[in-house]
């Protein structure tokens, strides 16, 4: 109903504000990587200026905290563009439902892991591989969605 979903959507706003008390707010801008002569540009949703003037970039979820969110590829993308744009910076990822932030880390190793994933996948690009994953969730991870053919004419009404 309306009341809960209301309810459900101040409780997150209440959260997010929460988290941010403690900071100064800064404008969220883009924190380029670069892997070759290519370029991953990193985005972060919220960035912060703590007490000691260390810049947090965070990545805000609205749903409860998941291991996933911690270990992929797009965290270690992010850190790996910190480290290499704002050295000194931190990151963090807030779960809004479960009113959590976690700050994200990884090893040496384990970033210089996702770092040689990183070549091969943008190699990979360069050399046109989009493979489909069809999936009912998600599109598939391909640029320009060639795959799914072209956008209908008319506009989109959801009826409840």
């Amino acid at each position: 109903s309306f009341a809960e979903l209301r309810t459900i959507a101040i409780t997150l706003v209440t959260r997010f504000r929460k988290s941010r008390l403690a900071h100064r707010a800064e404008t969220p801008a883009a924190v380029p990587l670069n892997i070759g002569s290519d370029q991953i540009v990193f985005s972060a949703d919220d960035v912060l200026v703590d007490a000691r003037g260390v810049r947090i970039y965070r990545r805000i979820r609205t749903g409860t905290y998941r291991k996933s969110d911690t270990e992929n590829l797009g965290v270690a993308t992010a850190l790996l563009a910190l480290a290499e744009s704002v050295p000194g910076a931190a990151a963090e990822v807030v779960h809004l439902m479960s009113d959590q932030v976690t700050a994200l880390d990884m090893t040496a190793r384990v970033l210089g892991n996702r770092r040689e994933l990183l070549d091969k996948v943008i190699a990979g690009i360069r050399d046109g591989s989009f493979p489909a994953s069809p999936s009912q969730r998600v599109c598939p991870g391909c640029p320009a969605f060639f795959i799914c053919g072209p956008v209908p004419r008319g506009s989109l009404q959801k009826v409840f």
